[in-house]
């Protein structure tokens, strides 16, 4: 298990929260990476506003809640939802009905904080999560079933086909202020801010950009949303990046990859991961 924090280490309004846990089982749920003729522009819808985690590190739990309110095959966003399955922390009960907004992302992060093994929870204590966590969160509430990783940007651009991701990166200070077109600058000589989760629901195929939906309200980049290019999210995931895929219930079932097996996928994402000392 490779588990590392990332301290925020910036002077803007804006807070962060992500950290990188990276389990080598995930490589036994690696996604594969479609054929370029099998990629195309797509967007999916969205049925809540745009988040605001205000000055709370709730990132990840905001990407989580933003993606059971946005389509994908087979499923349609919702606003509201209804819990199945009572947590280990008492924090969500079986049958209660929460509103997909900034509450019940709070509310699954203080769920998250107790569930990951860093010092601390929310609240009183601002500590962060990871994406591991947030999609093992989903599937204990009985909203999900499983969740998928994406290993590369082929991979995740792949994913994004189906339906929107969860990225989780380092953040650079180059990141915060997206340029007039909506571009973010992924610049590393920049330095590390932290680390940011965030949704993405739309592939722009035309001109190999990744939009993302941040949770900074609608004030920040083009109405809380901006765009990183294809080099700029490869650089992201090569720096403890991770793409994670939750499969919602009522989805439509993840395709059963082509080329490759889901073996062979595996024992080569498995043999990357140790390499690089996960």
């Amino acid at each position: 298990m490779n588990i590392t924090r990332i301290p925020e280490n910036h002077n803007r309004e804006y807070r962060l929260g992500r950290h990188v846990r990276h389990d080598p089982r995930s490589a036994d749920y690696a996604l594969p990476a479609l054929p370029k003729s099998a990629i195309k522009n797509v967007i999916w819808e969205r049925h809540i506003p745009i988040l605001d985690q205000g000055q709370i590190g709730s990132c990840e739990p905001n990407t989580g809640v933003e993606l059971l309110a946005t389509n994908a095959v087979g499923y349609t966003g919702v606003t509201s939802v209804q819990i199945s399955k009572s947590d280990t922390q008492g924090e969500f009960a079986a049958g209660a009905t929460w509103q997909i907004n900034e509450d019940m992302a709070l509310q699954l992060y203080r769920l998250l904080t107790r569930i990951d093994d860093y010092p601390g929870s929310w609240e009183p204590d601002d500590t962060g999560s990871d994406g591991l966590t947030m999609a093992k969160a989903l599937v204990m509430l009985g909203l999900s079933d499983v969740y998928h990783h994406a290993f590369t940007y082929k991979a995740a651009v792949s994913a994004l086909q189906k339906g929107p991701v969860a990225f989780g990166t380092v953040w650079y200070n180059s990141m915060f202020d997206p340029k007039p077109d909506g571009e973010i600058i992924v610049d590393p000589s920049s330095g590390v801010a932290g680390g940011h989760a965030y949704m993405s629901r739309q592939f722009d195929a035309d001109n190999d950009r990744v939009w993302i939906d941040n949770h900074w309200a609608e004030s920040w980049g083009l109405d809380g949303r901006a765009w990183v290019s294809g080099t700029g999210m490869t650089t992201l995931l090569k720096a403890q990046g991770d793409v994670i895929v939750p499969h919602l219930i009522g989805a439509a079932p993840t395709p059963t990859p082509t080329g490759p097996t889901g073996a062979q996928v595996a024992a080569a994402v498995r043999g990357a991961l140790t390499g690089l000392g996960v």
